[in-house]
């Protein structure tokens, strides 16, 4: 392969990424990253105002990127989105299905209406979402690339996670399955399980007084991770590099899973 070949297989330059949960620290992250390599942004949230001071403060062309306030709960919402960024744009390339929340609560205490708002958001909320942009653009255009936002304790498990981890683990099975359904339309679906991230969401994990630093012992890597360093695996997810890469789940955590 040549030399421009090689540069190609990480190209998304024109390609169309759907963000969800785009007003967290990792779909935000995620966003800037894309926009500075010159894709075309559908960036949505449920908090819409964050979402567009965000989009504001990434000062990119207008033609780039459109913002919508979107809740993954609402199968209206959810389709009218997916239809209003294709008329937009023509098409989704990219889905970074990533909208998600994590109450820290002990299983004995989880309220069922906190159980089902989990399960809704983290779980059925990203079903539907792929399923509508599959319907819609990726099975019609038999091209496509899902990342979905998984997470170590999906594997695992953690104290206080009971929803979120459960949430977190029908996630990665729910790869799985879709890579296998939708793989002979040319679509990748892949997921990526963080960990170890210092995110406003993980705050109160590192409340105590030298929580942070205990952690980063702990990890082979000897620091936290940031948003910023799940750029990389998924624009590998989303690019050429990866088009015979399916159903697979990659985990981000400086090494904590193996330490």
């Amino acid at each position: 392969m040549s030399k421009k070949g090689i540069s190609q297989l990480f190209d998304v330059s024109n390609k169309v990424i759907l963000i969800t949960g785009g007003a967290g620290a990792i779909g935000s992250s995620i966003a800037k990253g894309f926009a500075k390599l010159g894709a075309k942004l559908i960036f949505t949230d449920f908090n819409l105002p964050e979402a567009q001071n965000i989009a504001h403060k990434m000062k990119i062309p207008a033609t780039q990127i459109i913002v919508e306030h979107l809740d993954v709960r609402d199968q209206t919402q959810v389709q009218n989105v997916v239809k209003k960024s294709i008329s937009h744009f023509n098409r989704i390339d990219i889905l970074f299905n990533n909208a998600g929340i994590n109450p820290r609560i002990k299983a004995v205490d989880i309220k069922k209406e906190i159980w089902e708002e989990v399960i809704n958001i983290n779980l059925s909320g990203m079903f539907f979402m792929a399923q509508e942009v599959a319907k819609q653009t990726m099975i019609p255009n038999l091209d496509g690339k899902i990342i979905n936002t998984s997470s170590l304790q999906g594997m695992k498990g953690a104290k206080g996670a009971a929803a979120y981890a459960s949430s977190k683990g029908g996630i990665i099975t729910l790869t799985k399955v879709l890579a296998n359904e939708w793989g002979k339309f040319n679509i990748n679906v892949n997921s990526i399980a963080p960990s170890n991230l210092d995110t406003p969401m993980t705050a109160r994990v590192y409340s105590e007084k030298g929580s942070k630093e205990k952690a980063s012992k702990k990890t082979p890597l000897q620091r936290l991770g940031i948003p910023d360093d799940l750029i990389g695996t998924v624009l590998y997810l989303s690019s050429p590099a990866s088009n015979y890469v399916t159903g697979q789940t990659i985990i981000i955590d400086g090494g904590k899973s193996v330490s």
